[in-house]
């Protein structure tokens, strides 16, 4: 890597946030601070983010961009605005115009180049011309090191002993103690997120408007432990071209997914009731049953007496809680969507209003397509009710 030096000053150091990084992620508007308005908070304490870090993501990034690649300024740990579960993993947030920019769009030079001991981490936008793809082995987080290693260790020998192998021995290695691994590549076409899982773990396949993490601390990081992910033999996406990664066709990701659900290594299915997490957009541990209200409808409900009717400030604390979270994300977008129909909003003004609120708080990419198909499905379900009712109007609350 061909190492760039910027001169500018990085004197914040761990545990002070500095007048030039105030406005990275998060906070409540505030008029009367900062250029956003963010208001300025204690760093959080956990492992300590140096200037030689501070150098390290700028350096990271234009190397990045050098080879092609659509670098992200990403939250790190000590971030004080962003939830500690995700402090690490979720992208910063950039204003355009006094407003949040989607980071599935990229983020600005300029935001790159603004780094702070909120934002060393460094993440990765897939999908693109090059149809960049990443292959996550994801052990599950409550088992024991040994069985976390086991299961990365049979998911790769699938990969790499197959007809694909020597595809998958060529894709360069993320990999983070114990048993985490991630092998980025290209695919020959534009292709969707999949994933499959058991209660052993599970792999899934990252790609267009999603993101990942390629250097930086790991939430899991502490003050006495530093936790960090690691590219094997240095071959990372600041040292290889974008070009020169393999190619995998589109066709056989999910001929070899379907394989190693087969194979038994992923082990038995996890049941609904034990789910911790939303795995994929459309389904969720609060799942809604025919004849039953959102959870996510009733707290909507619950805010909107809080906030006296007043149903922006509501929508806008019910996805910040639910991004917090990390889940029933797709619940509350059905429930929010089906609220704006009652009120009256066309679907131009919900996705204007609410992809931005979304993508700002909520992880995977862009969120325009899940609102439009709710928003529609929500006009659909109001206007059956209507004919129902005898053209009887829902009542606004």
């Amino acid at each position: 890597m061909s190492t760039v030096c910027i001169d500018r000053p990085a004197d914040d150091v761990q545990g002070v946030a500095a007048p030039w990084a105030s406005d990275d992620d998060g906070g409540k508007p505030n008029p009367s601070l900062g250029e956003n308005g963010r208001e300025w908070l204690p760093l959080r304490p956990t492992a300590p983010i140096t200037k030689a870090d501070v150098r390290r993501a700028r350096e990271i990034r234009l190397a990045m961009i050098a080879n092609g690649y659509s670098p992200l300024s990403v939250s790190s740990p000590p971030n004080p605005y962003v939830p500690a579960h995700v402090a690490g993993k979720k992208p910063s947030v950039e204003y355009v115009d006094g407003k949040p920019k989607s980071w599935a769009e990229g983020h600005s030079f300029a935001r790159l180049m603004k780094v702070s001991p909120m934002s060393t981490n460094t993440g990765l936008l897939l999908g693109g011309e090059q149809h960049l793809v990443a292959i996550d082995i994801d052990p599950a987080k409550i088992a024991a090191s040994d069985e976390r290693k086991e299961f990365a260790g049979n998911v790769l020998r699938l990969l790499l002993g197959g007809e694909l192998g020597p595809v998958f021995t060529r894709a360069p290695a993320r990999s983070r103690f114990p048993g985490s691994v991630l092998l980025l590549l290209r695919a020959d076409t534009e292709i969707r997120k999949l994933r499959i899982e058991g209660q052993c773990g599970a792999v899934e396949l990252l790609s267009q408007g999603q993101q990942v993490v390629v250097d930086g601390l790991h939430p899991s990081s502490t003050v006495d432990n530093a936790v960090r992910w690691t590219w094997r033999d240095g071959r990372a996406p600041w040292t290889l071209a974008i070009g020169d990664l393999p190619v995998i066709p589109s066709g056989e990701i999910e001929r070899l997914l379907e394989a190693i659900s087969a194979a038994g290594v992923l082990g038995p299915p996890i049941a609904a009731s034990d789910r911790n997490v939303v795995p994929g957009r459309d389904s969720s541990p609060i799942a809604t049953r025919r004849g039953r209200a959102y959870p996510a409808a009733v707290r909507l409900r619950q805010l909107l007496n809080e906030h006296e009717g007043r149903v922006l400030p509501a929508i806008r604390q019910l996805v910040e809680k639910v991004g917090a979270a990390g889940t029933g994300r797709h619940d509350t977008v059905v429930a929010i969507c089906g609220r704006l129909v009652a009120r009256g909003w066309d679907a131009a003004r919900a996705v204007d209003f609410l992809v931005p609120l979304l993508n700002q708080h909520f992880l995977e990419g862009d969120w325009t397509e899940e609102v439009e198909r709710a928003f529609k499905h929500a006009e659909k379900r109001h206007a059956d009710n209507l004919c129902k009712c005898g053209s009887t109007k829902w009542p606004r609350r």
